[in-house]
């Protein structure tokens, strides 16, 4: 295996020699996390996807979202067609226009840290986004602290941002400045109290709020054995994904607001043997809903989790 830079990593074809030994299975890209140092590297995700670290970027690729491969480790060589997996459906955009709240929210966060709030006119909302994403991270940055005040209002401007990928841009200062558990805490909250819009919002930014398993190489890996200070990481959370678990599985199956349910689903842990025995039937109920609704994405989406 090669060493790997600091920076980002290309996209490797699923025929590439690279993958020649794993399943042809890409999905979509992320950062490089710590302790990932070598080409042929793997982790874990947070929701248990396998990933493969390949080789740093030339220019333009990712698409500027980060760079990983991640593998359906389900599929096999020689599997009939019809059993082969198939890539995900893109999440679908929000029902409902969220953003309008959210740049109210962004602004509001932008006057707490004393940063300008980018001028905006109808044409540029798309950039203004970016633009005001961005002179958060250098706010908070330059400051090198957050006022208490401020984690009310990552935890919105999260909630609020229609862009799934995007929103880590809050919810990992929040992170960075408050604590994981605390985010995370905040975050079950909305889900159990929120508009339906909030608790759609609140699951989109519960993925970039969990910690990732590392491991240092595809033996550890097939073993299982992740670093010692991931471990520790994502046992001390076991509590709050236990709360999220059950909130989320809760409102999926007696929520029947689409939105929700389409953010809900990825996230959602459908093994029964994950929850007391008092809530698996409700495991059972999530897994015909999705089967049989009417929406082609939750239809989609529920076969590549059972």
């Amino acid at each position: 295996m090669t060493a790997m830079g600091s920076g980002r990593f290309r996209w490797a074809s699923p025929d590439g020699e690279a993958l020649k030994d794993l399943p042809r299975y890409v999905i979509r890209t992320q950062e490089r996390p710590a302790g990932i140092e070598r080409a042929g590297a793997e982790s874990r995700g947070p929701r248990g996807g396998r990933r493969v670290w390949i080789s740093e970027a030339g220019p333009g690729c990712g698409r500027g979202l980060g760079n990983r491969l991640e593998v359906d480790v389900n599929h096999r060589e020689g599997e009939d067609d019809a059993k082969k997996p198939r890539l995900f459906m893109a999440l679908p955009g929000r029902v409902e226009d969220q953003r309008p709240a959210f740049h109210r929210h962004v602004a509001a966060l932008l006057r707490l840290i004393g940063e300008e709030v980018p001028a905006e006119t109808p044409a540029n909302s798309f950039e203004w986004e970016h633009a005001a994403r961005a002179a958060v991270s250098q706010g908070l940055s330059a400051a090198g602290e957050a006022p208490e005040a401020v984690f009310d209002a990552l935890i919105l401007a999260a909630v609020y941002d229609p862009n799934p990928s995007f929103n880590r841009r809050f919810v990992e200062p929040a992170v960075a400045y408050f604590g994981r558990r605390r985010v995370q805490a905040a975050l079950v909250e909305v889900l159990r109290g929120g508009t339906n819009s909030e608790k759609a919002g609140a699951a989109r930014a519960w993925y970039w709020a969990q910690p990732s398993l590392r491991y240092r190489g595809a033996a550890d890996f097939a073993a299982r054995k992740a670093t010692e200070e991931s471990q520790r990481e994502y046992d001390a959370l076991e509590d709050l994904r236990m709360r999220w678990r059950e909130a989320a599985l809760r409102e999926f199956v007696a929520n029947e607001d689409l939105d929700l349910r389409r953010c809900i689903l990825p996230g959602l842990d459908l093994d029964p043997s994950r929850y007391p025995p008092e809530l698996r039937d409700l495991v059972s109920a999530a897994v015909h809903i999705a089967r049989t609704h009417p929406d082609e994405y939750i239809r989609h989406r529920v076969e590549h989790q059972v």
